[in-house]
């Protein structure tokens, strides 16, 4: 599995999976998020939190410079599926006229081998202990931003290929439901309802 880039975060970064919150060290290799993926969740790194959480209803998507190699088509398909997940709860607009833009870059990309999974994965039927072997990821880095192009949150979306039946479009789906989640959860379109008056 290629390694990639070690990038350093700030003391406020968290990581997030399905079963764990837990502090981050000011340094993180973003290698040891490749080293776990075939054993592991998606996890969900956030570089800079926003202060509050903030309405914003209109979310548009731009793509950025990649610091590694990434095909056209990969960043297509990446960007239909995002556009997807986030027209679920925000409307679709454009850089110059959204009220949150999310810059993104593909910063790992390893497809991993489709062969080399399912003999791994048959093998493991029969209790091999070797785990993990074909498995890729993707990272993707997405600043969130005003249309101005001032910075609201970073994060980095690690999304796994692992396992018998995973592609680079699982993948795909995992790090743009990661972003979509962060998206909701820190700039919704709505306000947050206001908690119920206790009885009595």
């Amino acid at each position: 599995m290629m390694p990639f880039p070690a990038v350093a975060f700030p003391e406020s970064a968290r990581v997030i999976t399905t079963s764990l919150r837990r502090s981050l060290p000011p340094v993180v290799l973003l290698g040891l998020a490749a080293w776990g993926s075939g054993c592991v969740s998606s996890r969900t790194y956030v570089l800079d939190t926003p202060p509050a959480v903030e309405v914003r209803r209109v979310v548009a998507v731009a793509h950025t410079a990649d610091t590694t190699e990434a095909d056209a088509e990969l960043a297509t398909d990446f960007e239909a599926v995002l556009t997807q997940a986030l027209a679920e709860h925000h409307a679709i607009g454009t850089a110059d006229s959204a009220d949150v833009v999310i810059r993104y870059k593909f910063v790992h990309v390893n497809e991993g081998s489709v062969p080399v999974r399912v003999v791994s994965g048959a093998a493991g039927l029969f209790g091999s202990p070797f785990y993990g072997l074909g498995d890729g990821s993707l990272v993707i880095d997405a600043t969130f931003t005003d249309r101005a192009g001032r910075p609201l949150a970073r994060i980095a979306a690690d999304a796994p290929i692992a396992g018998f039946f995973a592609s680079t479009g699982s993948g795909i789906d995992d790090a743009a439901g990661q972003i979509a989640e962060f998206l909701r959860e820190h700039f919704p379109s709505e306000p947050p309802a206001p908690p119920l008056a206790a009885e009595g």
